[in-house]
């Protein structure tokens, strides 16, 4: 992907370079163009350093020979203003053109994306928010702020998005957001159930699946809402997150969020037993020369929720050495549209096993794949439901 980045002033400037080095790891080529007064927070020498290129400033396209900041709208494929301060928002959605940013903004024939970083009470402006609205009206994106403590000391909204997330979002704006306006409840993590106040009966699943969904969901624009059992992996923290243990909690969690929903993926690991008494305390070993433990069957959540289907999208997984099998069987009785059945190889794995099946009797194969490049291939089908 080519990516024009431009930096206005605003003190989250200084993490933009952090911003350049992670679109360069993705393998992304970047051009910059800085506003003057951007130039004390982040120097040219450290854009030239690492996005290999010198960057333009404020006026400097005045110079040259060629119109640059037409050259550079048809050079990106994506225009990403990070950090956006309350100025270039304010000067694009009322038609102000008149430094090297604005004029590669007015100019850039693709999608752009603003990642504005203020105080809360410059972002909570009703002037700033009408503008906003108005440049979402016209197709423009934006990549949060985000909340929590800003550079006064204040808590508020208004903090630059996490690099991460903005990434996220440069590969939605770069895919039209193909899922924006709709919400995507995302089950996973594994389910735990107590044996006594210390012990749990639990298995093995690490999330990574979930965690790569997760993101594939952001990178095309979707409203994330994630019901999160135990897991391994590190914490997505975008949109809604609600954590939870056993089954029972997670199909309350679930039962709570489904009728606002458009899309359900389940693809928790959820436990499929659990012990008939719960006891209180530890269970000691001295007390025990042999311990029987009496289990049950948990409640099968998918099974529960028939009556919210509708013309609701609903995708499921399965994992089994017995895949072929299973999978059609639990697509059939669970009102699936999609399974995405797994060998147990797969589980604790960064990579999978497995296929996809749709209801439309289509498959798709994937052997030994890295998890982010098969949460891609579901999310592809999901949206072929949705389009």
């Amino acid at each position: 992907m080519k990516i024009v980045l431009a930096i206005t002033s605003s003190i989250a400037a200084y993490k933009i370079p952090y911003l350049i080095r992670a679109l360069k790891k993705e393998g992304h080529e970047t051009r910059v163009v800085l506003t003057e007064n951007a130039t004390h927070f982040v120097t040219e020498e450290v854009i030239t350093l690492l996005s290999g290129e010198k960057p333009i400033v404020g006026n400097a396209y005045f110079h040259e020979k060629t119109s640059l900041h037409i050259e550079l709208s048809k050079w990106g494929d994506v225009l990403l203003v990070a950090p956006a301060d309350y100025n270039i928002i304010g000067k694009v959605a009322s038609g102000i053109s008149d430094d090297i940013v604005s004029t590669t903004i007015s100019s850039f024939r693709g999608p752009v994306l603003f990642a504005p970083s203020m105080h809360d009470v410059m972002w909570n402006n009703p002037i700033l928010q009408d503008k906003v609205k108005y440049l979402r009206s016209k197709g423009y994106y934006f990549s949060g702020p985000d909340s929590g403590e800003l550079l006064s000391g204040d808590k508020g909204i208004g903090r630059l998005e996490e690099i991460e997330y903005i990434i996220d979002d440069v590969h939605a704006a770069y895919r039209g957001f193909p899922l924006e306006g709709r919400k995507i409840l995302l089950v996973y993590g594994r389910t735990e159930e107590p044996l006594d106040d210390v012990r749990v009966l639990t298995n093995r699943s690490s999330g990574k699946m979930g965690l790569a969904l997760a993101k594939e969901i952001k990178r095309n624009g979707g409203y994330l809402i994630q019901i999160v059992g135990k897991k391994e992996v590190e914490e997505y923290k975008r949109d809604e997150v609600i954590h939870v243990s056993t089954t029972e909690e997670m199909k309350n969690a679930i039962c709570d969020k489904i009728e606002d929903v458009d899309i359900l993926i389940m693809a928790a690991a959820v436990s499929d037993f659990k012990p008939s008494k719960r006891e209180r305390g530890k269970i000691r070993r001295e007390e025990h020369a042999l311990l029987n433990v009496s289990l049950e069957k948990t409640e099968d959540i998918l099974k529960t929720l028939k009556e919210f289907k509708k013309n609701k999208i609903f995708v499921g997984f399965a994992l089994s050495d017995d895949i072929e099998h299973v999978a059609e069987k639990k697509l059939i009785e669970k009102h699936l549209d999609m399974i995405v059945a797994n060998r147990i190889s797969s589980m604790e794995s960064g990579k999978s096993t497995g296929f996809i099946l749709t209801k439309g009797g289509k498959r798709l194969l994937f052997n030994d794949m890295p998890k982010e490049r098969v949460a891609t291939l579901i999310l592809r089908e999901v949206l072929g439901f949705v389009t």
